[in-house]
This record gives C-alpha cells, sequence and structure tokens, in this order.
C-alpha cells in the first residue's frame, strides 16, 4: 500500500472495517494535486492526512505534487510536519513556482538520502548541508554565487553518488560520485553548460547525455572528456546526430578531385590502421 497514490490508498482502506486506519501508518505519502478538482479540496485533504496520520510512525517518503501557482500553502504544511518528523529520507517535489523561504524548510531534513525537484524557477543556497544525500536530481534551479561568481553546493555532500542534472555549470567535488546525467529535457539551449572536476572521479561508473539538437559540438566534447573513464556511457539519439554532423565534410563544389587522389588519400589512412572499415 505504500506504494500507491495516498488518495487512493485511502479509499482502499475503506472498504472494510478492519483496514480504515492502515492509511495512518503509511510510511509513505504520494500526493498529486491532479487527483482533485479543485486546489480547495486539494489543501483540505493534504490538511487531513497530516493531522490524521499516527505521529508515531516514521514518515520516509514524501511525494509532492502541485501545478497551480497557490501550492504554496498547501507545500508548506507538508514541509513543515516532515521538519517535523526528522526522519524523511526521500523528498520529491514538482510544482509550478516555490517560493524562496521554503528552501531552508528543506534543506533542514538532515536525514535525506533522495532529493528531486522539479520547478520553473528556484534559488538554492550555496552549499547543500545534506551529508547524508546520496541521490540529487534538479531541474531548472540555480545556486547562489559567492564573490568569485563560483557556488560549492556539493561540497558538504560527502555521501553524493548519483547527480542528474539540468541547467546548471558545475565544478563537481564529489569524489564518491557513481552517476552522472545531463538533461535538457525542456528544450533549452545548453551550449554554454561546462563541467569539469576538483578530484578524482575513481567512482564514477555510468554517464548520461540527453540534450535537444540545438547544442554545439564543442560543448559535448567536454562532457565526454569529464565522462572519459565511465564504463556506461549512454547518449540519447539527438546527441548522436550533433557528433555525427561534425564528421561530415563539406567539400568546395570549385574545387576538382579526381577518384585516384581520393583512393590514394584513403589507402594512406588505412597504412597504420588495418581494422577501419571503408563505406562510400
Amino acid at each position: 500500500m505504500k506504494f500507491m497514490n495516498t488518495k487512493y490508498a485511502i479509499r482502499t482502506c475503506i472498504l472494510s472495517k478492519r483496514w480504515k486506519h492502515l492509511w495512518k501508518h503509511l510510511t509513505a505519502l504520494s500526493l498529486d494535486g491532479c487527483d482533485f478538482r479543485t486546489n480547495a479540496s486539494y489543501n483540505k485533504f493534504v490538511s487531513n492526512v497530516l493531522s490524521g496520520r499516527d505521529g508515531s510512525i516514521s514518515l520516509l517518503h514524501i511525494d509532492f505534487k502541485a501545478y497551480s501557482t497557490p501550492a504554496s500553502i498547501i507545500l508548506n504544511r507538508v514541509m513543515k510536519h516532515a521538519a517535523v518528523m526528522h526522519n524523511v529520507q526521500h523528498l520529491t517535489i514538482t510544482v509550478v513556482l516555490i517560493p524562496n523561504c521554503f528552501v531552508p524548510l528543506i534543506f533542514s531534513l538532515q536525514s535525506l538520502t533522495f532529493l528531486e525537484i522539479h520547478v520553473l524557477s528556484l534559488k538554492l543556497t550555496k552549499s547543500l548541508h545534506l551529508p547524508a544525500l546520496k541521490s540529487l536530481y534538479l531541474s531548472t534551479v540555480s545556486f547562489t554565487a559567492s564573490d568569485n561568481d563560483c557556488a560549492e553546493p556539493f561540497s558538504s555532500c560527502d555521501s553524493l553518488n548519483t547527480l542528474d542534472n539540468s541547467q546548471h555549470k558545475i565544478v563537481l567535488s564529489t569524489p564518491n560520485l557513481s552517476s552522472f546525467t545531463i538533461t535538457d529535457n525542456l528544450g533549452f539551449s545548453t551550449y554554454h553548460l561546462s563541467f569539469s572536476s576538483t578530484c578524482n572521479l575513481s567512482f564514477l561508473e555510468e554517464g548520461n547525455i540527453h540534450i535537444d539538437p540545438h547544442n554545439i559540438y564543442s560543448a559535448i566534447t567536454g562532457w565526454l572528456q569529464l565522462l572519459s573513464n565511465v564504463k556506461i556511457l549512454t547518449l540519447s539519439l539527438a546527441t548522436v546526430k550533433i557528433i555525427l554532423n561534425t564528421l561530415k565534410v563539406k567539400m568546395d563544389p570549385s574545387l576538382e578531385i579526381c577518384d585516384e587522389e581520393i583512393n590514394g588519400t584513403v589507402e594512406y589512412l588505412l597504412q597504420n590502421s588495418p581494422m577501419i572499415r571503408v563505406a562510400v
């Protein structure tokens, strides 16, 4: 039942008198505003769930979704409840707009091991003080920079091993990082993004690049250099097309080159590369 949407989990419980209090012992809450016709009904439902659940039962997982601007009232109640519980490990927030005043509440959850934030615009602090955090997924958020226009958001995340990033310029200082993903799901151009590392990413095993067709090859080469030692590298079709387009030779139509010259050039290139096959 903990894997069910909370609304439908409660509906299931009321089917039997023996089950009617089971929802109060859920260790995971999945709250989705799309399941309600109005913000008022969603707000009321969330309030009743938070006030009705058994406070002695650990709340480990919160998945909150709201797609309307007034969602801050509901989110405020959820975050305050999470702060009181002190043991939330998994937090996912998907909202249209979230006030920056919620940022301290989010990063006061020291027990978090998984954090995922999807929001149109959000400014985070210089550093994420989440020592237990292992997996981090960010979409269209920014970090407060210091005097040198840089931020070190992951310097206190010693346990971080999975980072899924969108729309950022990042210098990594996470020696335990094992998986790194570059995405551009919203269709913005990410050619300006650059990634580097201040430490040896010896544990980095998996790399993923999923971008739109508007990016340029020079940006991709920098990302590939960062991921040069990974065991598994996944490239989206758009990424592969960008790389392949750079391999095309643009001939000057005014030049005339005979077949003999072309064949001679190919034979010369193949002298020290016997394993290469030529496809014309």
